[in-house]
């Protein structure tokens, strides 16, 4: 009887948590690789820790996408490849808000529209201001507050996929 009653509980304890569903390897290691990315930007992490945070979450992203056989992988690949291009566009301007600290004439907590920088606004929609400045004609900028708002994306772009790992919506 006491076996039974030990057996039962856990059966009903083990159902009512948040277990991660989805039981594909790859899917979790992207999951847990997300997951640690977005734990660092939400308390700060450095430029250099993000890029490593980055790296492994790119590299676990392309083994689920070759990897994913079930509708419910497949979705959950998709939305984290689209995560990872905010991520990457975050730490590219994130890159460039570093370089352009050189430029005094750059007025701080703006980032040059520049180069890559030009095609990740154009990319992401991203609105631009004019550059004010006697160096340079015609030049656009946008704030340093994009880096978070494309971490906010990426957020955003993996809510869905996270609730079919977490089994609280399915895929077929």
């Amino acid at each position: 009887m006491r076996l039974v009653v030990v057996l039962t509980t856990g059966v009903i304890l083990s159902s009512c948590t948040q277990q991660p569903t989805t039981q594909g390897a790859p899917t979790m290691e992207a999951y847990r690789s997300l997951r640690m990315l977005q734990g660092a930007t939400s308390v700060g992490v450095s430029f250099q820790r993000y890029g490593e945070l980055l790296q492994s979450f790119s590299g676990e992203v392309l083994i689920l996408r070759d990897r994913a056989t079930t509708p419910a992988d497949k979705y959950v690949a998709d939305a984290y490849a689209t995560a990872l291009s905010h991520y990457k566009d975050s730490y590219d301007l994130w890159s460039e808000k570093v370089d352009d600290a050189q430029y005094s004439w750059i007025p701080k907590g703006n980032i040059a529209v520049t180069g890559k920088v030009a095609d990740i606004v154009q990319r992401q929609g991203i609105p631009t201001d004019p550059l004010k400045s006697p160096y340079v004609q015609g030049w656009r900028m946008i704030p340093e507050t994009w880096v978070q708002r494309l971490w906010q994306r990426g957020e955003s772009a993996t809510a869905s996929a996270d609730s079919v790992i977490l089994g609280k919506k399915h895929v077929s």
